[in-house]
């Protein structure tokens, strides 16, 4: 399978050249690590038993879903520019943070919590103020 993993620092970038700040670039940092690993090319496949009309991938950095998505390419996705793009879209049609975070599981359940440091100090170490 193939892996392309990028750095906290790497994520960072990526959300502040796509025009995220602050928290922001903290927040959805640690969320792409616990959901993807920062893995850029981590595919996820989704399905609900006894509903077989609802299968899904989840793509990239931000695990993107296809389902909830559909427009969006499978192949787009995998590029980390696009992913955060999109990432920050739903985020933003969602209402913004903090509401907005909660299109994704690992917010939901905590699970980027663990994540907050490293990626408090990679938007430190590229000069975004939190």
């Amino acid at each position: 399978m193939a892996h392309l993993e990028l750095t906290a620092d790497d994520v960072a970038r990526l959300l502040v050249a796509e025009g995220a700040t602050g928290w922001t670039v903290v927040t959805m940092g640690a969320i792409c690590a616990a959901e993807s690993g920062h893995n850029a090319y981590a595919v996820n496949v989704n399905h609900a038993f006894g509903k077989a009309w609802h299968r899904s991938l989840d793509v990239g950095l931000f695990q993107i879903n296809t389902y909830w998505n559909p427009v969006q390419k499978i192949a787009e996705l995998l590029d980390p520019q696009w992913n955060t793009t999109i990432a920050l879209k739903i985020l933003a049609d969602a209402g913004g943070p903090p509401t907005g975070y909660m299109r994704w599981n690992a917010y939901k359940n905590g699970m980027y919590r663990p994540f907050l440091p490293e990626c408090r100090d990679a938007a430190n170490r590229i000069g975004v103020k939190v």
